[in-house]
Parts: C-alpha cells; sequence; structure tokens
C-alpha cells in the first residue's frame, strides 16, 4: 500500500469511529463559540485551529455533531485512557498546520466543505520513507536541522485535499466526518 493511501486511512479511521476515542464529558448542546449565523467554514476553521492546540478530544466534543458523540463516548469504554491519549495525539500530529476552504456546499441541513493544505509536508510517512526518526521532524526548525544533517529533504505530497461533512443540529452546524488525502 502507497503511503499517500494509507495516510487517507488513517486520518479517516482516527478522526471517525475509533479514532477520537475519548470521554465527552461536556453536553453537546453547547455553541463552542460559534454563532447559528456563521458559516460552515467559519466554524470548521475555528474547530481545526482547536484541534491543533486542544489537550483532549473532550475540548472538541461540543463542534461534534450528536451521533460522533455518542460514538466517542461509547468507544472511550472500549480502549485505556493512555492509548486514547496517544491516538489523539497522533491525529494532531499528521494533521496539516494550515487549511484552504475550496468550496462550501449547502443542502438544507447538511454540507460539505472541500479543502486543501497548501505546504503541507507528511511528518510521519515523508521522514519514514527517508529513514529519518518521524518524531525529529514534527516542527520546522527540527525539520531543517534533520535536512541539514542528513542532506535530504522531508517528502512534499502534492495535492493534500479534504472533505467535511458537516451537519446543522438545532441551528448549529457541527463536523460530522473528516478525512484527508495526499497524493504522490
Amino acid at each position: 500500500m502507497r503511503p499517500s493511501n494509507y495516510l487517507a486511512i488513517v486520518f479517516t479511521t482516527i478522526l471517525t469511529a475509533s479514532g477520537l476515542q475519548a470521554a465527552c464529558a461536556q453536553d453537546n448542546s453547547g455553541s463552542a463559540g460559534s454563532s447559528s449565523r456563521a458559516t460552515p467554514s467559519q466554524i470548521y476553521l475555528n474547530f481545526h485551529e482547536k484541534m491543533l492546540v486542544a489537550s483532549s478530544v473532550d475540548e472538541l466534543c461540543p463542534m461534534f455533531a450528536a451521533k460522533r458523540v455518542e460514538q466517542i463516548k461509547s468507544d472511550e469504554e472500549k480502549l485505556p485512557p493512555a492509548q486514547i491519549k496517544a491516538m489523539f495525539q497522533f491525529m494532531q500530529k499528521v494533521s496539516p498546520r494550515k487549511v484552504r476552504i475550496l468550496g462550501e456546499a449547502i443542502t438544507n441541513d447538511t454540507c460539505t466543505l472541500t479543502l486543501d493544505a497548501p505546504g503541507y509536508k507528511d511528518p510521519i510517512f515523508g521522514a519514514a520513507s527517508l529513514g529519518v526518526d518521524a518524531s525529529s521532524v514534527s516542527s520546522p526548525e527540527s525539520s531543517a536541522s534533520v535536512e541539514a544533517e542528513s542532506g535530504l529533504q522531508a517528502v512534499k505530497k502534492e495535492g493534500t485535499t479534504g472533505k467535511i461533512s458537516m451537519v446543522r443540529e438545532e441551528g448549529q452546524w457541527k463536523i460530522e466526518k473528516e478525512s484527508w488525502m495526499s497524493g504522490d
């Protein structure tokens, strides 16, 4: 399996049923800082920023659709807390730092966003394919030092795109599903 296909599977898995498996102690009826006038694009961009700095999935649950929160609560009973935390941290590590909304298609109470990730460098598979410790390329500073020491550059995946499915619940747009694909 090509690394780019594997990354898409990992993102889909992590961001759907089994990946964000932590307790959602908060009620999903909260607005999470978004008003009913905010567009799905604005809400997703807010979610993405929060996801990158969140300490756990608990902080994100108010932005998820009710079915997704139910799945997270159900799944957290099946895995130990250390594994849940590790999976969430992995998801944060492989998520693009910068995303750009390319399209927003709203039909009644559903919305599909299309995105890309300009300049995204795959922190896991780019380093692995070069024989470099993936943990050493988690930041631009460490990536530059790895490149200088090894004489190699991290692999830049061209055409990283995302698809976000959202639903309107009680007047608020919520994230239902997120998937990313990196092409060669």
